[in-house]
């Protein structure tokens, strides 16, 4: 197997930018690099494949650099203060086992006396799946590289790297991540099915690596990088001293329950770097280069436009929508989780399983599946508090009602894949179904009750981000948060991100250039600018009509003019085209906006 590799030269490195070099990890932290195939050549629209040259560029980068690859002992032995990791350490991991580990990247790390993480898919050995890019390691080659004492062979689960069937319509998600359904007895998985079904994966996986190399494994690469407290608890039952997730950004020493890893990709063939800096992509990955969060461009869109009791034209209606959000280039959808309108009660009805309340239709899960497979992130639009709950004699301070509450939340996120959750400010939150607060808490801080809902929700999506929609009053008038029971300064400390409803047609404003600037110059001078998302209305309450797409126009210029970075709008009507799509996707697009921050 051993054969002699000479590195290549990296002439293009003395050409790269001075700004790229120099920099060091700090104390306890680490990078983990994510690798798959490494082939000597790839094809053009493999990106998770890094070709042999572009491999040997990179790992005489690292050399060159002053990086330092390490190995999953070093980095115990530094958790339990045994010794230090050097400064930039970096993990280099191998998903998959693909042959070119076996016949190319080990020889060369071997070489260089680089530590490396071999993540073996079990039921890949047994039966490869027929769109790899290229063979797999058989278990004889898979052992006689964990003799090596620079490698670790890790579980990369036996049978978790698939996608299962999650809701009625078909949509699949991660085996891991996603509670299975079942087509036959329309019935999903309990959290005890959930359970069982990983422990399985889990037991035959051990008995396979004793098995074939003798040994079990102690640590998992979760596959596609899904996990949750769940699967964490099984994994830790299961003897996993680590595990692998593709979470970016440094790792730490201490938090070896769930370890961050970046993955190495090949930029797209249109891309400049690929031309004129080929190396450039991976630098910025160990650079830890600091990127700006992208900017938002977001509708709010109401489910029950798209709703039908003949399940044929809800589809056909749904991909009216998506067609709509997808010609129109957003990257963002606050999306209607509950049936009905907020008015004086609470909401009564879900698009979406749950034990607590009625299902008008499994929808949810659906509509935000067809989007996010379109680039587009969803967040759930559900009000914080006011739930119209069936047992009547529940009071507002009641902790049954709390709970009920926060099982209709964790409803939502087991049976969805959203990525995060806005909660619409409540103009009635004395309604029944509030989370408890005692007599002596002032109003203003009823919404502290969130974080219950927010820890449940991470339970099972633990990436998921929250966002508060805030009255434009509170940010306006500090002084008048009495009166709404915000407080934007507050609201930025506990939330991702806050959506500030900004309505000059209902608070009847006589210049609203001035103010919608005004109100950015307020986000900006408490430095929330980055995380507030401006949302304009397009339908005019006071005179019961839509506002003119013009008009809507220049009120988004005015706040992206003004500083701010992320604009919204609501509502949005497919059927009558309101606002005109011709015409607001020039301004919330994401590839054509002339006015990006």
């Amino acid at each position: 197997m051993r054969r002699n590799i000479t590195l290549m030269l990296v002439i293009s490195l003395l050409f790269l930018p001075q700004i790229l070099f120099g920099g060091q990890t700090e104390h306890g932290k680490f990078l983990v690099l994510c690798y798959h195939a490494v082939p000597f050549r790839a094809e053009p629209d493999d990106g998770y494949s890094v070709t042999q040259k572009e491999f040997a560029v990179q790992m005489e980068y690292l050399r060159t650099h002053q990086y330092h690859p390490v190995s999953i002992n070093d980095i115990k032995m530094a958790r339990d203060g045994k010794k230090d990791l050097p400064e930039n350490a970096v993990l280099l991991t191998f998903d998959d086992a693909y042959i070119s580990y076996y016949t190319y990247v080990l020889p060369l790390l071997e070489e260089l006396g680089y530590p490396s993480v071999l993540a073996v898919v079990g039921a890949f050995q047994e039966s490869p799946p027929g769109d790899l890019p290229e063979p797999l390691m058989t278990w004889e080659q898979i052992k006689e590289a964990g003799r090596h004492k620079l490698v670790d062979v890790v579980s990369h689960s036996y049978d978790l790297h698939k996608s299962v069937q999650y809701n009625p319509q078909g949509n699949t998600g991660s085996a891991v991540g996603v509670r299975a359904y079942n087509p036959v007895t329309k019935a999903y998985e309990t959290e005890e099915e959930y359970r069982s079904r990983l422990e399985a994966d889990f037991v035959t996986q051990e008995k396979i690596f004793k098995e074939k190399l003798g040994f079990a494994p102690t640590a998992i690469v979760w596959p596609y990088g899904r996990y949750n407290s769940i699967s964490l608890d099984v994994a830790k039952e299961h003897g996993m001293e680590l595990t692998f997730s593709l979470d970016e950004g440094p790792a730490d020493i201490h938090h070896l329950d769930v370890i961050r890893r970046n993955v190495v990709e090949t930029p797209p063939v249109d891309d400049f770097l690929v031309h004129e800096q080929p190396i450039a992509n991976f630098i910025a990955i160990v650079k830890k280069t600091p990127v700006r969060r992208p900017f938002i461009r977001a509708v709010q869109v109401d489910l029950d436009q798209v709703y039908d009791p003949d399940e044929q034209q809800m589809e056909k209606k749904l991909g009216k929508l998506i067609d709509r959000l997808f010609e129109m280039k957003i990257n963002t959808v606050f999306l209607k989780a509950f049936a009905g309108p907020i008015g004086t009660e609470g909401i009564k009805s879900l698009y979406f399983p749950s034990s607590v309340l009625p299902m008008r239709a499994d929808l949810f899960s659906h509509a935000a599946h067809q989007m996010m497979i379109r680039d587009i992130r969803v967040y759930a639009w559900m009000p914080a508090l006011s739930v119209d709950l069936p047992d009547k004699e529940l009071t507002p301070v009641s902790g049954d009602a709390a709970s009920l509450i926060k099982e209709i939340y964790d409803d939502l996120v087991i049976h969805s894949q959203v990525q995060g959750i806005l909660f619409q400010d409540d103009d009635f939150t004395e309604n029944i179904g509030e989370i408890p607060v005692t007599a002596k808490q002032p109003a203003r801080d009823r919404t502290g009750g969130l974080e219950v809902l927010a820890q449940g929700a991470r339970k099972y999506r633990p990436g998921i981000l929250f966002a508060r929609n805030i009255n434009s009053g509170a940010l306006e008038d500090p002084k008048a948060e009495e009166r709404f029971e915000h407080d934007y300064k507050r609201f930025l400390d506990n939330y991702d991100l806050v959506v500030v409803t900004a309505d000059p047609q209902k608070d009847r404003i006589m210049r609203p250039s001035e103010w919608l600037k005004k109100l950015v110059k307020k986000a900006r001078a408490a430095k929330g600018a980055d995380r507030t998302i401006f949302k304009i209305q397009a339908y005019d309450l006071n005179k019961k009509d839509w506002i003119d797409d013009e008009a809507m126009i220049e009120e988004l210029r005015d706040i992206l003019s003004a500083g701010g970075r992320h604009i919204a709008y609501f509502p949005d009507d497919l059927w009558n085209d309101k606002p005109a799509l011709n015409k607001i996707k020039l301004e919330m697009s994401t590839k054509t906006n002339p006015f990006l921050p």
